[in-house]
């Protein structure tokens, strides 16, 4: 049995517990402050068999923005799933189509949803993940 510590911007924080959570990880969530992210930080206990370190490391790295990007406002379980692309779709650091771009994401690319969102107006921003980045993506060219 093996213990990681990760330490995550408060932020990211309970999107990482969760994920974790639900690849059947073991995980205890501290809220912890310092110096290290300069902000209000979460440590993560996570405990995995040695041959799963990894595996949660993977999980943890995909999970946690890579650059400022907003917290989602909201969480529903209805929008916990995989989505394709339907056009080229912009990732981006926040919800509305006036936040910085982290990148394009191909047509008929896999993003995946762990049902955090946020609603601006009429249009479902849904936070995702694609590869190494998680940013927002709009719902309407995600299917």
């Amino acid at each position: 049995m093996k213990i990681i510590y990760a330490i995550v911007s408060s932020d990211d924080g309970t999107r990482v517990t969760d994920v974790l959570t639900e690849n059947h990880f073991s995980v205890t969530r501290l809220a912890t402050t310092g110096g290290f992210l300069k902000k209000g930080n979460a440590t993560l206990m996570i405990g995995t068999e040695a041959e799963k370190v990894d595996q949660a490391a993977k999980v943890d790295s995909v999970t946690a923005s890579k650059s400022h990007t907003e917290a989602a406002k909201a969480k529903n379980t209805g929008y916990n799933r995989a989505y394709t692309t339907t056009s080229g779709l912009r990732l981006r650091a926040g919800a509305g189509t006036n936040k910085d771009i982290i990148l394009t994401i191909p047509k008929g690319e896999k993003v995946r949803c762990y049902g955090y969102h946020t609603t601006l107006g009429d249009t479902v921003w849904l936070y995702v993940a694609y590869k190494k980045y998680t940013g927002f993506a709009s719902k309407k060219y995600l299917k």
